[in-house]
């Protein structure tokens, strides 16, 4: 029996720092963490709704597609 490795991670003088979003080290002295936080935000906001418009077009062309290869119309069949 073969052995097979599909993912090997070399983590050779990796460096984990604590500086995740929403720890509260990449905001200023006088900046409270809420404070970064809101100022954040409207980039989230702004891909969020890009991606929900891109998820939107990405449905709406499938829909089209169907409807002229005239795949999902059954008024065609007679009983």
């Amino acid at each position: 029996m073969a052995k097979f490795t599909l993912l090997e991670l070399h983590m050779d003088g990796a460096e984990f720092t604590a500086n995740a979003p929403g720890s509260g080290a990449g905001a200023a002295d006088g900046e409270s963490l809420d404070d970064a936080a809101e100022t954040g935000s409207a980039g989230g906001k702004k891909a969020g709704l890009l991606a929900l418009l891109a998820l939107l077009l990405v449905v709406g062309g499938v829909v089209a597609a169907k409807k002229r290869r005239g795949g999902g119309s059954d008024d065609d069949i007679e009983m």
